[in-house]
């Protein structure tokens, strides 16, 4: 219902990165929302878990969309900055 809803939203919702929810689950992105956002870069924050999380068809998804991903557990904490136009992002603790 709410990827739905999302879809008849009249906002620009484009953002150039999408903060993945759910650690990548599988129904984490779906195609409304992907297609309202349209991200450069996807931050998938996930650590160890039982759940196989990202789900490797969420990873393969937002990669056929055209997104740089970027994981928590193999990238270490990201912060991303800005100005406005463009932005850096730096990683710290990468594995």
């Amino acid at each position: 219902q709410g990827s739905e809803r999302l879809g008849r939203l009249d906002d620009d919702l484009r953002a150039p990165v999408l903060q993945v929810p759910h650690q990548g689950s599988a129904g984490s992105t779906p195609p409304a929302l992907r297609a309202a956002v349209q991200p450069a870069e996807a931050v998938i924050t996930v650590g160890p878990n039982h759940y196989g999380h990202p789900a490797p068809e969420t990873v393969a998804r937002l990669l056929a969309a055209g997104a740089t991903l970027r994981r928590t557990d193999r990238d270490g904490m990201l912060t991303y900055r800005t100005a406005g136009r463009g932005w850096t992002v730096r990683a710290y603790g990468k594995r």
